[in-house]
């Protein structure tokens, strides 16, 4: 828990990360002192990666519901709405918040809401129209999904077919099926309605039909589709010309092709001397085992750090071998770790060892600090951890969950230690405070274990 000595910056930290810790000193010290770094995360969306982890909005309206600070957050959150443009995720958080203020009584969140979202001033281009049409929804019940409802019909009339469907729309909502109704009483006299109906109607049709398909031969038909649009052939020739920024479509070739071609690939490493070639046909095994441990896949392996050193060590990192496992110890005793050691550390995913945790948890001591780099070493040692839940790696986990800035990797870490029936009671209690709801339930659970 922080208390009052610790510094500000260390509160900033951990609100940033959404750990409990920050709602433990709020809960404790009330806002004197960092008012204005709460306010800041209300404003400005600072989970680590904000397009997958959980809204932080009711966690921060909790903070500073029920202080003197309150008139001053929600003004400064409702102007913030009506003129925010720019940043997406920013413009969610608003957009919840002022949701969550104008559930609890704020009739000046609500209509801050209804003034930037309703139909007829928001437009469906708008990346966060679903978001404000759900906080309308929620504000105004049967009677925004029917103007939703036709507005969304006359949408389709001008050709508009990127739509949520009204069960996209009213998903998790206690008056879909009264809505659902309505509509449909009202659709025999509104076209708009009953086109958007229809609509709904037909991506329901071509959902169920997908869920008939048994889940093999969906992944039969993905691994087909995969083979005839991913070819050898194909893949060598865009790996001479270089082409792709990102490994994608050569991992995807990797993860299906024969041993045959794995090993012709591999061939083709060994006799190539372009850089940027060898680093496309390494990408093949991203997510795929190596078939054998060549000469040049160990010299990328010991070039300068970059890309292509750490492709080399990615590949190696899906293979079981004890070359690979001695390389790994040695290099990583006495290693000042950066960002690039991530792919370092997933050499031990299948070829850890006893006693490899107090190795890798002594190297962790000497990592940089930034938060690209524990979040890359986070991930790298829950893909380990996971692949080996033994006793000895309870600190690794401590470890993530401490220094990640990633909402959904601590949340990883503290399942792991549940499953592990390693979560310490101290972390528990703070996981009760958690931003993620997922993380403040595993840590009620271990705490109603150990009070009994």
């Amino acid at each position: 828990m922080l208390h009052v000595a610790d510094s500000r910056e260390q509160f900033a930290q951990s609100l940033r990360h959404g750990r409990g810790s920050a709602m433990q000193y709020v809960q404790q010290h009330g806002l004197a002192g960092v008012a204005d770094d709460v306010l800041a995360a209300c404003l400005q969306n600072q989970a680590y990666d904000p397009q997958c982890e959980g809204s932080r909005a009711p966690w921060l309206y909790s903070m500073f519901r029920d202080t003197p600070e309150y008139p001053r957050f929600a003004a400064a959150i409702c102007a913030a709405l009506e003129v925010e443009r720019d940043n997406h995720h920013d413009l969610l958080q608003l957009i919840r918040l002022a949701r969550v203020m104008a559930q609890a009584g704020d009739q000046v969140a609500a209509q801050a809401l209804r003034r930037r979202f309703s139909p007829q001033v928001m437009q469906i281009e708008d990346a966060a129209w679903y978001e404000g049409a759900r906080a309308l929804i929620e504000l105004d019940g049967v009677a925004m999904i029917v103007r939703l409802g036709r507005y969304l019909g006359q949408c389709l009339a001008s050709e508009e077919t990127d739509l949520p469907t009204l069960d996209s729309l009213l998903d998790g909502f206690e008056i879909a099926d009264e809505g659902e109704s309505i509509l449909r009483q009202l659709a025999a006299d509104d076209q708009a309605i009953r086109r958007y109906l229809v609509f709904t109607d037909a991506a329901r049709e071509c959902a169920r039909l997908q869920e008939e398909v048994p889940l093999e031969r969906r992944q039969q038909e993905r691994h087909a589709r995969t083979r005839r649009e991913l070819t050898l052939e194909g893949i060598l020739a865009a790996a001479g010309r270089a082409e792709d920024q990102i490994p994608g479509r050569y991992m995807r070739f990797g993860r299906s092709a024969t041993l045959e071609e794995l090993h012709t690939v591999l061939q083709c490493l060994e006799t190539e001397s372009r850089d940027e070639v060898c680093l496309r046909l390494l990408w093949v095994f991203r997510r795929t085992p190596l078939p054998v441990l060549t000469p040049k896949v160990w010299a990328c392996v010991r070039r300068s750090p970059g890309k292509l050193s750490d492709a080399a060590l990615t590949a190696l990192g899906q293979t079981r071998h004890a070359d690979i496992a001695c390389f790994a110890r040695e290099a990583l005793r006495g290693r000042h770790l950066a960002e690039e050691d991530a792919a370092l550390l997933e050499l031990f995913v299948f070829n850890y060892a006893a006693g490899d945790a107090a190795l890798i948890h002594a190297a962790l001591q000497s990592a940089c600090t930034d938060e690209n780099t524990l979040h890359a070493m986070g991930h790298s040692l829950l893909s380990l951890c996971k692949e080996n839940p033994v006793t000895e790696i309870a600190p690794l986990l401590v470890w993530i969950y401490e220094q990640t800035p990633c909402t959904i990797c601590r949340y990883s870490a503290v399942k792991l230690m549940v499953d592990q029936n390693s979560l310490p009671p101290s972390i528990a209690e703070e996981c009760c405070e958690d931003a993620d709801e997922d993380i403040r339930g595993y840590g009620r659970i271990i705490l109603e274990v150990v009070r009994g």
